[in-house]
């Protein structure tokens, strides 16, 4: 693989980082609330290895694909694009799959306990938020 020419197919794997770096802040906000993670392998890391151990096995397994793919594009470009494709989909799919787990949630929950639970955790304000003093 030539390091110094540009990658074959940016475009794509933009879309795949962004929509691994959405399942990382979804998976993140899941856990934050108490849900838990499905895949075995990821358990077993987040077990020893906590959160960030999480977050850089989903880089990595993200930076293996876009690896394979250059490789597999030197000779086979419509390959690579359908294995990048398809990479996406799934984490196409595991997004909407989040979604509609935080759409459950947000059910289950009583209007009155929305606004605390929710978001401002998500975005590490929830004691700006619950202190007036500090706005």
């Amino acid at each position: 693989m030539d390091f110094k020419k540009p990658l074959t197919l940016q475009q794509e794997y933009l879309a795949l980082l962004l929509l691994n770096l959405f399942d990382l802040f979804l998976t993140g906000w899941i856990f934050r609330q108490g849900g838990h993670e499905s895949n075995r392998l990821a358990n077993v890391i987040m077990a020893h290895f906590k959160l960030a151990g999480l977050a850089v096995y989903k880089v990595a397994s993200v930076a293996v694909i876009i690896v394979l793919s250059e490789i597999v594009a030197q000779k086979h470009k419509e390959t690579a694009v359908r294995l990048v494709m398809a990479t996406c989909l799934f984490y196409l799919f595991l997004v909407c799959y989040e979604c509609y787990g935080i759409m459950r949630y947000m059910a289950s929950i009583p209007v009155g306990e929305l606004s605390n639970s929710l978001f401002i955790p998500l975005f590490g304000l929830s004691s700006w938020f619950a202190n007036p003093s500090l706005q």
